[in-house]
């Protein structure tokens, strides 16, 4: 295993406070802004009990075997997290729990916010440089925005029937034709709903998942319009993958609950995960073709993954040891057991070659 750890001099420890008081404020317009510090720690709380379901699902590989990780901290900065990564290794995160999101653009870190903004979450961004998000107006009131350039348009969901009014919208991706995901709350952030948004004509679709009861999220897109998420059903939390209607349930084996935050072109699914044991610590994973690895970076005590770009790099962060957060990249390496298996069947195969040839000698004498 090949582990590559960069460690920037300028971090600072700071405690997180992701769990205080957080009960009380699951109805507040910071819910989905609390979401985002850790997204599935408050929809872990929106559920009093999740019973064990028996699963058919194959056995997850176990730890972040096969990947260079680099961690990523905002110059000057803390409490950095990475939340989206472009097939040209561009990514865009936040740093200091949301006082401002931040783009690296290969070379330089840029901060910025829409004019105006408070805190702000959830940037995601495709190849052409186009970033959606949220952020909190000068009047505490949570928006989702739209940034082309130096352009910001905000984006609202519109409320249906007209008298309905919208709590909250959020944006959470977008891919390469212009179609964001997100989310919406209504006016007493009872209810959250899913939906895609054509940017170019503005048109909203909801995203329905048949079994979900009062929350349903959208968190991540790809260019074949395949859309992954979260809901909360009567009996747990869930992510999902929508594929041209068909839907996959994502369920860790032996996790409490899990989301889905990413997922790349070639159906490989990112998310994080609570397991089952303990109910609290969080680990990420990666999911292909039915099966789950879980991802720990290295000297990490809680994993969060939330992107994947088409090379199969992650990105996401993770708690220190002091209880910092701070965003990573993880690029996949190739497996050395792979290689070296190839050349141990090799070697076994001239030594039982070897043996034949000899056996033979002796009949044939």
């Amino acid at each position: 295993m090949i582990i590559i750890l960069q460690k920037a001099d300028n971090s600072q420890a700071i405690i997180p406070r992701l769990m205080q008081n957080l009960n009380t404020r699951l109805h507040s317009p910071r819910f989905v802004f609390d979401i985002w510090k850790s997204k599935i720690w408050s929809a872990l709380h929106l559920s009093v009990s999740i019973a064990a379901l028996s699963i058919t699902i194959p056995q997850s590989a176990i730890a972040a075997n096969f990947y260079n990780f680099q961690t990523i901290d905002f110059p000057g900065e803390s409490e950095t997290a990475v939340s989206s990564i472009n097939n040209s290794g561009q990514f865009v995160g936040t740093f200091n729990d949301g006082e401002s999101a931040f783009l690296f653009d290969g070379v330089n870190f840029t901060a910025f916010k829409p004019p105006g903004a408070g805190e702000t979450y959830i940037p995601g961004m495709n190849d052409l440089g186009q970033i959606v998000g949220g952020f909190f107006d000068a009047e505490d009131i949570p928006r989702a925005y739209l940034k082309q350039g130096n352009t910001y348009n905000t984006i609202n969901y519109p409320a249906n029937p007209p008298q309905v009014t919208v709590g909250e919208t959020g944006l959470s991706d977008i891919n390469n034709a212009g179609i964001a995901v997100g989310y919406y709350f209504d006016e007493n952030f009872d209810v959250s709903r899913a939906f895609s948004l054509d940017t170019n004509t503005n048109t909203f679709t909801p995203i329905t998942i048949p079994t979900a009861t009062e929350r349903t999220y959208a968190w991540g897109i790809n260019d074949l319009n395949q859309v992954v998420g979260s809901y909360r059903s009567d009996s747990g939390f869930f992510g999902y993958f929508l594929d041209q209607g068909n839907i996959t349930k994502l369920e860790f084996p032996g996790s409490s609950l899990t989301a889905a935050y990413g997922v790349n072109d070639e159906g490989t699914i990112v998310g994080s995960f609570f397991r089952e044991a303990t109910g609290r610590d969080l680990y990420g994973f990666v999911w292909n073709d039915g099966v789950f690895t879980e991802i720990t970076a290295p000297g990490a005590t809680q994993t969060f993954v939330s992107s994947i770009n088409d090379s199969g790099q992650i990105a996401g962060y993770y708690f220190d040891a002091t209880g910092t957060k701070r965003g990573f990249i993880a690029t996949p390496v190739p497996e050395p057991s792979a290689g070296l298996g190839l050349v141990a069947f090799g070697a076994l195969g001239t030594v039982l070659l070897g043996k034949r040839k000899q056996n033979h000698q002796k009949i044939t004498k």
